[in-house]
């Protein structure tokens, strides 16, 4: 699969994900089930900097280990609408980096790397996927908590 392939399992996880978070507004950006917890703004600004994690450990400078630096920026403030076109600028990246690739340049061996080792670096788009899905629960969680009925994801 070239990169306009991958490209395409990335917009068909985006789209079920939006169809969660397009149900929030600003009014719900600092809830958090619990004061431990992201809030739904430190949610999406969570995604948005996996996808660039994942995005540069596979095609750029590597994987950064700081997990502790990364869910500080992701509660640091911010507003509602930052932290949703955070999320819409990271998705915009990987695009724009998948797009024009060949089959040869997506699927090419990453840097050996703590996370995939030196695995074809398409498989990060199995990462972006699965951790889309599991924050598109916990947003259907905060939607519910918030009396909310979350959309049926996979309906157009």
């Amino acid at each position: 699969m070239d990169g306009k392939g991958l490209a395409g399992l990335v917009r068909q996880s985006q789209k079920h994900l939006y169809s969660i978070v397009d149900q929030f507004s600003e009014e719900h950006g600092d809830f958090a089930p619990t004061p431990d917890m992201f809030t739904v703004k430190a949610q999406f600004r969570h995604i948005a900097q996996t996808v660039d994690w994942l995005r540069e450990g596979a095609w750029g400078s590597g994987f950064d280990m700081d997990f502790e630096k990364h869910a500080k920026d992701a509660c640091a403030e911010c507003t509602f609408a930052e932290a949703r076109q955070e999320l819409d600028d990271a998705f915009d990246r990987l695009y724009n980096l998948l797009e024009p690739m060949n089959e040869a340049e997506a699927h090419a061996p990453m840097a050996d790397n703590p996370i995939f080792g030196p695995l074809p670096r398409s498989m990060v788009i199995g990462g972006v996927t699965d951790h889309c899905a599991h924050h598109r629960g916990a947003l259907t969680v905060y939607l519910r908590l918030n009396g909310i009925t979350p959309n049926m994801v996979y309906a157009d």
